[in-house]
């Protein structure tokens, strides 16, 4: 984990907080772990939070996650020929997920053998470096594909939605999306 997931953790578990309180956090984390903090004054932290103006807000001392970049919802569709066909919601807010998988062909309905699903805020944390809000609206491949993949994303902020969509062709983050999903679900998704 990077220093800026860090603090993005420690935001998400405190809310807001000042820069020595996130400062004083991470040692605390730290003196747990491997001491990533070594050289990391306050003064370097505070340079570094405000490198990243894109993902925090900063009022005087207060930092806080920008709105833009606060998951609440995540919508996940996938079809193809001649399946499966999977939608994934997740509500961030209420730390629950939806799967529905739907499969064509003679065989019918197979039953599933339990699965453990994973932790939402794990999938959370994975999702901040999978950096969904920069990805193409539109990922389509050239030439005419008869049987193929089709799929979007929409990952709803405190402010803003964001669709991503695509045919045949996927954004370099994919599979690191589809593998996060699987850890999430338990594996019950299948593609």
């Amino acid at each position: 984990m990077n220093l800026y997931e860090e603090i993005i953790n420690i935001l998400e578990m405190k809310g807001s907080a000042t820069i020595p309180a996130i400062w004083e956090e991470m040692n605390q984390l730290n003196s747990k772990e491997i001491n990533k903090m070594e050289g990391i004054d306050l003064p370097s932290l505070r340079l570094m939070i405000g490198h990243k103006r894109d993902w925090f807000r900063i009022k005087g001392d207060i930092v806080s996650i920008r709105p833009e970049r606060e998951p609440v919802k995540l919508i996940f569709h996938l079809s193809g020929y001649p399946g499966p066909e999977v939608k994934i919601s997740i509500d961030f807010k209420r730390q629950t997920f939806i799967l529905l998988e739907w499969r064509f062909g003679k065989h019918g309905a197979q039953r599933k053998p339990n699965f453990l699903p994973g932790s939402i805020l794990e999938f959370k944390r994975e999702l901040y470096s999978l950096n969904l809000w920069e990805w193409e609206k539109d990922y389509h491949s050239e030439g005419i594909i008869v049987d193929g993949t089709s799929w979007s994303v929409v990952l709803e902020t405190k402010t803003t939605s964001y669709h991503s969509e695509g045919f045949e062709s996927f954004p370099k983050q994919w599979k690191n999306l589809c593998r996060a999903l699987m850890q999430l679900t338990g594996g019950a998704l299948r593609f």
